[in-house]
């Protein structure tokens, strides 16, 4: 029985979420290493549907090697950067299921050009504006928090939502793991997580608020300091029925063990 819980658990943990979906790896993505003066790196915009909007800088795919960074569980060899005035952009999909959780790895280097946010992952709808922002805001003594621009029920704008906790006080020049839930059915925020630290907020929700239908188009990531990113993940959260098929089907195998033996 011991043995049929630990293959439980490890199903449980294995289907939660999907497989990453950015790494930024070559061969996909072409990445160079930082060169002097600030020079260095590949384009982000266009490569792999990544494209740059009109007026902004394009963000850089790096190589780990040269930059003294320590890549985060899962980071590969290459990473993307935004400095300030960089911003890129993807079209997503999220056909197929009613919750979503979208995981990325975060490195905030500098708040150089403001004293509020280095930069964002933000979700949009083409001609709509943005639906979320997953910002890091300027905290204390050098640090910073992991903060949140949503919409009440109403659809009117919540911005500076900070969960507090585990969320503040993070540190410079070191990856954390951010993941945020949403419902395409209730177009609402289920839940944000950084590093452990969850939040399961009541009345988050994206633009237009709890009246308004699901209307995701694309997912960006800018600069206002310089930003660095890996492992951008868009992953469908499996449906119940899922886990009931699944987890039956891992008990039918321990049963038939245990009839063996």
């Amino acid at each position: 029985m011991p043995v049929c819980r630990a293959i439980l658990l490890l199903l449980c943990a294995a289907c939660a979420w999907g497989d990453v979906v950015y790494t930024f790896e070559a061969p996909t993505y072409a990445g160079s290493p930082p060169g002097p003066g600030g020079t260095g790196g590949t384009p982000l915009g266009g490569q792999n549907g990544w494209v740059t909007p009109s007026g902004y800088g394009d963000g850089l795919v790096y190589t780990y090697s040269g930059t003294g960074l320590t890549a985060p569980l899962g980071g590969g060899s290459q990473f993307v950067a935004v400095k300030p005035g960089d911003e890129d952009e993807i079209g997503v999909s999220f056909a197929g299921s009613s919750e979503w959780a979208i995981t990325f790895d975060v490195l905030v280097h500098s708040f150089s050009g403001s004293n509020y946010s280095a930069g964002s992952l933000y979700l949009f709808t083409s001609g709509a504006g943005y639906q979320i922002h997953a910002f890091p805001a300027v905290g204390t003594a050098g640090t910073w928090n992991a903060v949140y621009d949503v919409f009440n029920p109403n659809g009117s704008p919540l911005g500076y939502q900070d969960p507090g906790g585990g969320f503040d006080g993070l540190l410079m020049d070191q990856w954390y793991q951010e993941q945020i839930v949403l419902s395409t059915t209730s177009n609402q925020i289920l839940s944000v997580s950084i590093n452990g630290a969850t939040k399961d907020p009541t009345a988050w929700y994206l633009r237009g608020g709890a009246s308004a239908p699901f209307s995701v188009t694309g997912m960006g990531i800018y600069g206002i300091g310089t930003l660095g990113f890996d492992n951008i993940s868009l992953d469908a959260v499996p449906e119940p029925a899922s886990w009931v098929f699944g987890l039956a089907g891992v008990a039918a195998l321990c049963c038939l063990k245990g009839r063996r033996r």
